[in-house]
């Protein structure tokens, strides 16, 4: 039985007389909710269930040792369609569903799945894939693309974003980076840089040169002109002055004066309230110079000394070779007589001997 309902055995057009249709289940057991027409040789069974098997006796009349038989056998259902197909399959399931679908499709596949779902969706797409994968999601989006992608990754990410893009870009980087921003920029450059810093300020300009230095300084000034110049020079000063003019000359001279040169090398000397590492070499050097000065200053005096206290004995010794009673060493002592003694004193009046 294809279905629950009821089966009639008719084997009327035997050519001989049928006394009795005895129906069996396949157990063996004598079915007894029946209704015989044994003179037309018809038996009809009620109440069978499907997928079942059901065995007949047909006994022909007394008298009766040869002929043949013509049976034919009419199953009806107990809770026939009310819309039959109007072209039925040649061939049927041999285990039809219980719960057959109230809108069948009206193109059928003609490879249907060996295994098919327990749990099929309650929204099937109208628009299956012709080549479905062999690994599907087990947590597909609730939101698919509708324009999805003719070359899926081999290798998606383990991490997807929650919230993609609704613009992505028509070409991706082949490298992206292993650590992405978590706040990137609303308007990125069209022409990134080939060699990007690895120490990016926290705090980038918002209007940034449209022509960048092939050389940027590695000491940038932190304040920086509101007002750069156009024409930079392509020579400038080693020694800016920490206080330049609100209203420079159009035409500057060719030979600045000491006193920008002094205000750049204040500059360079100091560093804020402190002296830079150039203005503590300046002082270092000065201060080895001062005690240089001072040593040979002391030196120089004491060799003078030496020589004035040299010169004073060689004096004392003359003095005393050429002046009798007195001692090397000592200072003449001025007497009456000039030095000299009563006998050795000239007369006042006479003549000379």
């Amino acid at each position: 039985m294809p279905h629950d309902g009821a089966m009639t055995i008719d084997a009327s057009a035997s050519d001989f007389e049928i006394r009795s249709i005895t129906p069996f289940d396949s157990e063996g057991n004598q079915l007894m909710d029946a209704d015989a027409d044994e003179s037309a040789g018809v038996l009809t069974l009620f109440d069978l269930e499907h997928n079942e098997d059901y065995f007949f006796q047909v006994e022909g009349a007394d008298g009766i040792t040869k002929g043949e038989f013509y049976i034919s056998i009419a199953c009806s259902s107990d809770t026939p369609t009310s819309s039959p197909s109007k072209e039925p399959t040649s061939q049927p399931s041999s285990n039809p569903t219980t719960d057959p679908t109230e809108d069948p499709t009206a193109d059928p596949t003609a490879d249907p799945t060996r295994y098919p779902t327990a749990d099929p969706t309650a929204d099937p797409t109208r628009y299956p894939t012709v080549d479905p994968t062999t690994d599907p999601t087990r947590e597909p989006t609730a939101d698919p693309t509708a324009d999805p992608t003719s070359d899926p990754t081999a290798d998606p990410t383990a991490d997807p974003t929650r919230d993609p893009t609704a613009d992505p870009t028509t070409d991706p980087t082949r490298e992206p980076t292993a650590d992405p921003t978590s706040d990137p920029t609303a308007d990125p450059t069209a022409d990134p840089t080939c060699d990007p810093t690895a120490d990016p300020t926290t705090d980038p300009t918002r209007e940034p040169t449209a022509d960048p230095t092939a050389d940027p300084t590695s000491d940038p000034t932190m304040i920086p002109s509101a007002l750069p110049t156009t024409e930079p020079t392509t020579e400038p000063t080693a020694y800016p002055t920490s206080d330049p003019s609100s209203l420079p000359s159009s035409d500057p001279t060719a030979f600045p004066t000491q006193s920008v040169v002094s205000d750049g090398l204040a500059a360079r000397l100091t560093s804020g309230d402190s002296l830079s590492q150039f203005g503590w070499i300046i002082v270092a050097c000065a201060a080895g110079v001062v005690l240089l000065v001072s040593v040979s200053w002391l030196i120089l005096r004491h060799f003078r000394a030496k020589q004035a206290m040299k010169q004073s004995v060689q004096m004392g010794e003359m003095i005393a070779a050429t002046s009798p009673g007195v001692t090397p060493g000592m200072t003449p002592v001025a007497t009456p007589g000039g030095g000299q003694t009563e006998a050795a004193a000239m007369p006042i009046d006479g003549d000379v001997v």
